[in-house]
């Protein structure tokens, strides 16, 4: 070993800060239920549903302009009495049931559904005249978005149960990605400095501040 090499000083650079870690609490547990339950709202295979609202709209659309008239609607709405009502009933000649149908679309659909007089308002009591199969497609399209609420609510319980039992966001980042944004919104470090030295970031600073002014 020369006498030079020998001189050589090594030096160490300090050991990385364990970055503190983000405690949840009821707010911050609150927006990422509400980011969980929107995500898989979004991840929803929503395609038969939507086939479904729109043949049914389309019936609707039918049903309704065989009672009021396309050409009779546009005088209506000239003076403001045309009305959109989503909640409709419904009955088969000759029968006992009268059904009603509500027209909300539920996740990815999409329709619109005809205008009609507004004599009585909103949801009154006018009852349209259907057959069989249109039975068959409202009862069809209620049970899909009664199913649909169901999953949605059995998946708000499981990531309730999740949420509940996580002390930190560490604790929920290590079972799903949440984008940067809303870690930011709920108070989380910067992960992409969050393991660098404090120490080791200030001298990167000093060393370019100098250059800066050399």
């Amino acid at each position: 070993m020369t006498k030079s090499a020998a001189k050589t000083k090594i030096i160490a650079l300090p050991a990385p800060v364990k970055p503190t870690k983000t405690r949840l609490n009821k707010d911050t547990k609150h927006k990422l239920l509400e980011y969980m339950e929107h995500q898989f709202n979004l991840r929803v295979d929503d395609t038969d549903l939507a086939a479904t609202f729109t043949f049914l709209v389309a019936r609707v659309n039918t049903i309704l302009r065989a009672k009021y008239p396309e050409e009779d609607m546009r005088t209506l709405r000239k003076y403001n009495l045309a009305r959109v009502d989503s909640c409709l009933r419904f009955t088969i000649l000759g029968t006992e049931r009268v059904f009603g149908v509500r027209l909300f679309p539920v996740g990815k659909v999409s329709g619109e559904v005809a205008d009609i007089p507004c004599f009585g308002g909103c949801y009154n009591n006018e009852i349209f005249p259907c057959d069989r199969d249109f039975e068959i497609l409202a009862d069809k399209w209620t049970n899909q978005v009664e199913d649909r609420r169901r999953l949605i609510a059995d998946k708000r319980v499981e990531y309730h149960a999740f949420l509940h039992a996580c002390r930190y966001l560490e604790d929920v980042e290590a079972v799903l990605s949440l984008p940067e944004e809303l870690r930011k919104d709920l108070g989380a470090a910067s992960r992409s400095l969050s393991v660098i030295s404090p120490d080791v970031l200030n001298r990167i600073k000093s060393d370019f501040a100098q250059r800066a002014t050399a």
